[in-house]
């Protein structure tokens, strides 16, 4: 099944003090209180032969902020949905078919950092992502009970919460990183590198992780930046048979301390994990500093 591309809005964003990040698994999912009464009607003009508007089904939309250190108002058609801090995120509520607009209401100083328009169609899943730069990113969800997952694998999106236009989000897939028994993932995108614009994701299947799976991210092609690495066999395995959202959140100083991705699993549940910072020598080759293996 071919996914369809993210819906990107780039917005403006004020630079504030970071608050820690939270890391861990939200205990428990934000209620967004959207119900299927909620947004505005369907002005696609279509009429039965009664010469009414037909009914549509509702779509069904969830909410994540993975802005280190930020907080959010979200408003939907000038109703607030949820306040999240960051890693939070709702669960699933329905959202009437049809044009919907939101503004992001920054929670520290009260100004809004974001406003735009989005789509929801009857029946479809989806995750609206907030972030400092990008602004919100809101991608269809490709979910097992729609599409069954194969066998022993996780579907993985990753998408980009950079917001620097021009700049690619590169990756590399790696299993059991760092030992003797360290393999390139050749059955991956592009063999094994992923090259993910801003706003943008990319979707594919990985096998249960026996052994551990580490992502490297690095921005602009070539790029002397430091590159970030971080284990993802933890999203594989508790994702098995599931889709996992990975968010790819790195702003700026990417560095082992902050957290570059966070996960978001079909429950609507939350986690980050912590990572290595690498650099690239003159050699091409990778340098490992502040790093556990």
């Amino acid at each position: 099944m071919t996914p369809r591309n993210a819906i990107f809005f780039l917005l403006s964003a004020t630079t504030l003090g970071a608050c820690d990040f939270l890391d861990d698994i939200s205990d428990d999912p934000v209620d967004s209180g959207i119900t299927d009464d909620s947004g505005v009607a369907d002005d696609s003009g279509l009429t039965d032969d009664t010469g009414d508007e037909p009914e549509l089904d509702p779509g069904f939309v969830r909410f994540v902020n993975v802005a280190d250190g930020f907080a959010y108002q979200i408003f939907v058609d000038d109703a607030e949905v949820a306040t999240l801090y960051t890693s939070q995120s709702t669960d699933y509520a329905e959202l009437e078919a049809g044009e919907h607009s939101y503004r992001l209401v920054n929670v520290l100083n009260t100004e809004v950092e974001g406003s735009g328009q989005f789509t929801v169609e009857e029946d479809a899943h989806y995750s609206f992502a907030t972030a400092v730069e990008a602004g919100a990113v809101i991608v269809e969800d490709d979910l097992s009970t729609d599409n069954p997952v194969a066998a022993n694998h996780t579907r993985l999106r990753f998408i980009n919460m950079r917001g620097e236009t021009g700049l690619e989000y590169v990756g590399q897939v790696y299993y059991d990183w760092g030992s003797v028994d360290q393999e390139f993932y050749t059955d991956g995108p592009g063999g094994g590198t992923l090259f993910i614009d801003p706003g943008e994701s990319l979707i594919w299947e990985y096998p249960y992780a026996a052994e551990p799976i580490w992502i490297f991210g690095q921005w602009g092609v070539p790029t002397d930046e430091p590159q970030v690495a971080q284990e993802i066999d933890a999203y594989i395995q508790r994702g098995n048979g599931e889709l996992v959202n990975v968010y790819l959140t790195c702003l700026g100083d990417c560095s082992w301390e902050r957290p570059a991705i966070l996960g978001q699993y079909e429950d609507s549940s939350t986690a980050t994990t912590a990572g290595c910072q690498l650099y690239v020598n003159s050699g091409g080759s990778l340098t490992i500093e502040d790093c556990d293996r």
